[in-house]
């Protein structure tokens, strides 16, 4: 069975060390990266990231 988990990171707020940092927290808990997507706002861009994991 799949666990499937999404995580919105705002590029505009965040400094790239913590987009890292969140990134990496995920993959060490045995969380696999899938897809990207990125969108825009008004205050700037935003990364649609979707996480599985197996169970």
């Amino acid at each position: 069975m799949y666990l499937k988990e999404y995580k919105v990171i705002d590029f505009s707020t965040n400094i790239p060390e913590k987009i890292e940092n969140t990134l990496n927290e995920y993959c060490n808990n045995g969380w696999e990266v899938v897809s990207i997507n990125f969108g825009s706002t008004y205050n700037g861009i935003i990364a649609f990231v979707t996480f599985v994991r197996v169970q």
